[in-house]
């Protein structure tokens, strides 16, 4: 495997786990910033969660994707 891709990879799940329930600690700092509930931001951030975790898959099916700019500069 390629660290280039590798640490993309974990990069990407590291950010989906900072938002994800139960414990998304940007989700309590969304909810504090914007004096939202936590539930509202949950169910806006959805539609978000689901495009990141899709192309998380797609990353990882298709490595060319997450590598496409490594390879177009070298």
């Amino acid at each position: 495997i390629d660290p280039i891709h590798l640490g993309i990879i974990v990069t990407a799940q590291c950010a989906i786990g900072s938002v994800t329930p139960p414990f998304g600690c940007n989700i309590f700092t969304a909810s504090a910033v914007f004096h939202k509930s936590y539930m509202t931001v949950i169910r806006k951030i959805l539609p978000y969660f689901v495009m990141y975790f899709i192309t998380s898959i797609l990353m990882i099916m298709f490595p060319q994707i997450a590598l496409f700019s490594r390879d177009l500069l070298f």
